[in-house]
């Protein structure tokens, strides 16, 4: 359950001045705005972390007329708490109410399901969960608890529609930005309750908005995408939860031939070919890791080449008839870009994927997401992938 928590207070005196400021402008812009039938006024909750995106999107949706009111998810593994804070001052500049909400229980739930894949071998993309469980699912019954007509965020993310009229998860404007790979696991009912005011907008005009608006933080960093762990130290968190679990081993060639002692096959994800701490005398990689004989497979680039992959645990936007084949781009991580491939649903609720041309990379745990013309038409979980 999400426990709301008293607001932080803030110093508003310090933003007086430029709340004053912006409230006359939103004032003088409100007078003159024509709203058009997709942009009807309406009480919002925004998710608020602190930083520039939310920030901005929390300005926008201001000036396009809508009532809002922010919220800030907190939880006990927070590496940035002074995040908090930021969203608050952001708030009393803006002039809307802050809710503090505790996600700690549930946001457990997803680091213990991180920990659980890499110990199983698996990739995990723990963002991608969040963003499916909390932030668009109970973030969404919060938003109804309290009385409000919908949900935003600052995600780089637009909604349009198929072409029979259901609607549609699309990639942003700014492709080097674009997180609709990450949104695939919404519910796609929810979709028509969801705003995403950044979508159109590139990341150099998000940070120009702020400065012209004198939003604190405005050449603030991007968040990391995990917000849990700092970067390249997830081992040592899956080691302090898991204090007895074994999971030293050893490197095999792609033939079984044993080439040296590792300490651990969790610090390793497909693809990685850095931090092995063995010199093998030449470029490898690892392509595949057996959690069973605790063994890390490493080979040359050529053996990385996937053709095939089956996913499970999908979710569609977009209705497939089972076992007839269609035709889309599939993106297997989240920096990489969609390929082509035909792609056929089963009955378990997973599907399978032949890419056009060898991928390099595919990861169990990692997600496969399905895109046609921009838009998202599902996804699921990476479950085995087949070599080509």
């Amino acid at each position: 359950m999400m426990k709301i928590c008293p607001v932080v207070t803030g110093k508003k005196k310090i933003f007086a001045s430029r709340r004053l400021q912006f409230v006359f402008f939103s004032k003088l812009l409100h007078s003159t705005l024509r709203l058009t039938d997709d942009s009807i006024m309406s009480h919002l909750l925004l998710a608020m972390s602190g930083g520039v995106d939310s920030s901005v999107a929390a300005s926008l949706l201001l000036e396009q007329g809508h009532t809002v009111s922010g919220v800030y998810m907190r939880h006990s593994l927070q590496i940035r708490p002074q995040d908090c804070e930021d969203a608050q001052k952001t708030a009393d500049l803006l002039g809307v109410p802050l809710h503090v909400v505790d996600i700690d229980e549930p946001f457990q739930e997803i680091v213990d399901s991180f920990c659980k894949d890499y110990l199983a071998g698996r990739t995990p993309n723990p963002c991608a969960l969040c963003n499916r469980k909390i932030k668009f699912g109970r973030l969404l019954e919060f938003a109804d608890s309290i009385g409000t007509d919908g949900l935003a965020t600052g995600h780089y993310v637009r909604l349009g529609s198929f072409e029979n009229g259901l609607p549609a998860l699309c990639q942003a404007r700014d492709w080097s930005k674009d997180q609709s790979y990450l949104l695939y696991g919404i519910n796609p009912p929810a979709l028509s309750r969801l705003h995403f005011p950044l979508g159109n907008l590139l990341k150099s005009q998000v940070r120009e908005k702020a400065k012209q608006l004198g939003l604190p933080f405005s050449e603030k960093k991007d968040s990391q995408e995990i917000c849990f762990v700092e970067p390249h130290r997830h081992v040592e968190l899956i080691r302090q939860r898991n204090p007895l679990a074994n999971t030293s081993g050893h490197f095999v060639s792609t033939d079984g031939k044993i080439l040296g002692k590792h300490d651990g096959y969790e610090q390793f994800t497909i693809g990685q070919r850095k931090g092995m701490k063995v010199g093998f005398g030449q470029r490898v990689f690892v392509v595949r890791i057996d959690a069973q004989t605790k063994n890390v497979v490493i080979g040359n680039c050529d053996d990385l080449a996937v053709r095939e992959l089956v996913a499970n645990e999908a979710n569609w936007f977009m209705p497939q008839n089972v076992g007839k084949p269609f035709r889309c781009d599939v993106k297997i991580r989240y920096r990489n870009e969609p390929s082509p491939a035909e792609v056929v649903l089963n009955a378990d609720n997973g599907f399978h994927v032949r890419f056009d041309a060898p991928k390099h990379g595919v990861a169990p745990g990692q997600i496969a997401v399905c895109y046609l013309n921009g838009r998202v038409l599902g996804g699921g979980t990476i479950l085995t992938c087949k070599s080509k």
